[in-house]
């Protein structure tokens, strides 16, 4: 397997409901974890730097209005990651865990990677629907693959997108002909598996981009049930610790 330094960089902000589970979730899958915490006024702050787990914390101050800079924030953890001598860098978001058997399939496709020349890929978003095991499958819901693990490249072109903009390299998740660089890996989105957050984030993304500039098929299906169907997360394939909570 890979001999590759693997390390994790997050953002958040009031995350204190998914915070504690993240890290149980993550510290044993990867060699480092870098954090950004933006301004967090719900002690997110101060859970993240109890965390032993965290290998390094980057602070941006308290604003009011709060304004989300998501290429900020991911230009500061990136390079905080190349100090710390990452070979590969996986992104991921606070309600997001990864699969128990994440880091062996990680390994394997960076292994691949080193004879094929990919420099990133696409990993499967398993959206939960109405429960914590299951995830939505029909239409959309089973083709989502993520641009989230990347080789490490400090003179690579990143996105500087307002939303939606990959972690890594804007080129490095695609091949020459344009085929999306994918993976047997999946990591499981946690803020879809209640009504309420999902009607939450339909709204939210609306607001911020109300014409649809960032994303051509706009927010509405978020919370479109026409079609729905759902599968049991399978085994072996579980995530560690099962998420349980009210609505966020």
């Amino acid at each position: 397997m890979s001999k590759a330094r693997l390390v994790a960089i997050f953002s958040a902000y009031n995350e204190a409901t998914y915070l504690p589970s993240f890290f149980e979730n993550l510290a044993p899958l990867v060699d480092a974890i870098v954090g950004l915490d933006d301004g967090s006024t719900d002690g997110s702050g101060e859970l993240m730097e109890r965390a032993p787990s965290i290998t390094k914390l980057l602070r941006r101050p308290v604003r009011d209005p709060h304004e989300w800079n998501e290429s900020l924030n991911r230009q500061l953890l990136r390079e905080a990651a190349f100090e710390l001598g990452a070979d590969w860098i996986l992104g991921i978001d606070v309600d997001e865990r990864l699969e128990r058997g994440f880091r062996e399939r990680a390994d394997a496709a960076i292994d691949r990677a080193k004879s094929s020349g990919v420099r990133g890929y696409a990993i499967r978003a398993c959206e939960l629907w109405d429960a914590p095991d299951q995830y939505r499958c029909d239409g959309i819901w089973g083709q989502k693959w993520i641009g989230r693990l990347f080789k490490a490249d400090p003179n690579a072109t990143y996105s500087t997108a307002a939303l939606h903009g990959p972690f890594g390299p804007i080129d490095a998740f695609r091949s020459a002909r344009g085929h999306l660089n994918i993976t047997d890996i999946r990591f499981y989105h946690l803020r879809m598996i209640h009504a309420a957050d999902r009607e939450a984030r339909r709204q939210k993304y609306n607001a911020l981009d109300p014409n649809q500039q960032q994303q051509a098929i706009g927010y509405d299906y978020l919370t479109d049930e026409s079609g729905l169907v759902v599968e049991k997360i399978p085994p072996g394939r579980e995530y560690v610790p099962l998420f349980h909570t009210g609505t966020s």
